[in-house]
């Protein structure tokens, strides 16, 4: 494993956490919003992909959690607003499943629904970014000139020496108990 890899590793499977739990969230939402709109059956398969989803992010937090690198050691799937989703998942499901046995009686497609990506309400649609272009200094030459593995050879944290004492951190606890509030805020 290169330098590069476990300096990054960290943060890219954390990036990826994160992009397949909004995706989870996006979908279970999604498909609550078509339940309201009376389509049963797109919803019932949205849910069905927010559930897959999820659970490949249950995998990816096992994995995030045993990666080694720069930065605390969190342990994501045991925090509320993931457990949360979950329960939210199976309650709308069961619902959509429910009302479409009783009421509807629609045929759940093959393929999952797309998401929306123009804005439909608010003020403003959403831009997509465009990178500005790079200041005319910056030529391949300039970029070729620079030696960062001097750098971070010099500020690795594998260099680190092994008598300076652990900085003093306040404990995050991340055992199975559950908190005594819906959202885990402790108010003192």
């Amino acid at each position: 494993m290169n330098l590069e890899k476990v300096v990054t590793g960290k943060w890219q499977k954390y990036l990826l956490l994160k992009s397949q739990f909004y995706k989870s969230q996006a979908f279970c939402y999604f498909g609550q919003d078509l339940l309201a709109q009376d389509k049963c059956g797109d919803a019932i398969k949205c849910l069905e992909h927010s559930l897959k989803l999820y659970q490949e992010t249950e995998q990816i937090c096992k994995e995030y959690a045993s990666i080694k690198g720069p930065g605390t050691q969190a342990v994501p799937e045991r925090h509320e607003f993931f457990k949360n989703l979950y329960k939210t998942i199976l309650r709308i499901s069961e619902k959509c499943e429910r009302e479409n046995g009783v009421i509807y009686h629609q045929k759940v497609p093959l393929e999952t629904p797309v998401l929306e990506s123009k804005s439909i309400h608010g003020l403003a649609d959403p831009e997509e970014y465009v990178f500005p272009n790079p200041h005319e200094l910056w030529t391949p030459s300039n970029y070729s000139s620079f030696d960062i593995s001097k750098a971070v050879k010099e500020r690795s944290f594998f260099n680190r020496s092994q008598n300076v004492p652990a900085p003093k951190e306040t404990p995050i606890p991340q055992g199975n108990a559950e908190p005594g509030s819906e959202s885990g805020c402790i108010l003192s």
